[in-house]
């Protein structure tokens, strides 16, 4: 190209080039993520590739520009530490148009719900492993609903702008794997759920997916505390009265 050339206009020569369907991974350096704001449309990069950050010591991923900081929230799949002992350590920054897991195991588990799954459980496995953030697992009663809980899966995931990697055992039914990438789901037969115990692997941490966050507690004022403490010592008073009273008398 003649004059100046930028990174967007480089993304959207490349993605007209090789079309809609290829992923395109671009690596960035976090020395250079700190001043992604200065870059002509910035905004508009995980538009046409996943951004990929390489952690160059001493800069940090905790100190961005806010606008960057909100563009990498809306997209983000994960922070994992993918090679620890590694000083050029490398992050998934951003997915196009990819829920985050909080929304999509919403969505899956949603999907499973829909086709009368039975004992569905969501596990963070952030914790044991950087290939995924959540493993669920449902029970199926019979090939016919292993497989239409998978189709259902799969669908809403890809409607939700989810990615699936692969599924696996439609051919017996018994269990199917789907990899929707940061969420791995299990769909299994009761036998087969209970001789693999998949819990006791990945069952560390529970998720309720539709947990709310917790009230916090008001400080209770001198007359409310008054009020309680009337509440529970009438009914003593009285039980030690009644005691009293039975007791013969000398």
């Amino acid at each position: 190209r003649v004059g100046p050339s930028y990174t967007i206009d480089t993304l959207k020569a490349l993605r007209q080039e090789i079309g809609l369907t290829t992923s395109i991974v671009y690596l960035i350096g976090a020395d250079q993520l700190v001043n992604l704001s200065t870059w002509k449309d910035y905004q508009h990069l995980t538009q046409y590739a996943h951004l990929v950050v390489c952690l160059r010591p001493p800069f940090s991923l905790d100190h961005l520009n806010p606008s960057v900081s909100g563009l990498l929230a809306n997209h983000q799949i994960s922070r994992h530490i993918l090679n620890s002992d590694s000083p050029a350590v490398c992050r998934w920054a951003s997915l196009i148009g990819c829920p985050s897991f909080e929304n999509l195991q919403k969505v899956i588990v949603n999907a499973l719900e829909n086709i009368k799954a039975q004992d569905i459980v969501v596990f963070d496995t952030t914790h044991l492993t950087s290939l995924f953030d959540r493993v669920i697992i449902a029970t199926a009663s019979s090939n016919r609903q292993t497989r239409a809980l998978a189709d259902s899966v799969h669908k809403d995931v890809k409607a939700a702008g989810g990615e699936i990697i692969a599924t696996e055992g439609l051919e017996t039914g018994e269990w199917v794997l789907v990899d929707c990438a940061i969420a791995v789901v299990h769909i299994m037969q009761a036998p087969i759920r209970q001789y693999y115990n998949l819990e006791e692997i990945w069952g560390e941490k529970t998720v309720d997916v539709y947990a709310k966050p917790a009230k916090k507690a008001t400080k209770k004022t001198a007359t409310q505390q008054d009020d309680v403490a009337k509440k529970t010592t009438k009914p003593r008073q009285a039980a030690i009265t009644k005691t009293q009273s039975a007791q013969p008398t000398k």
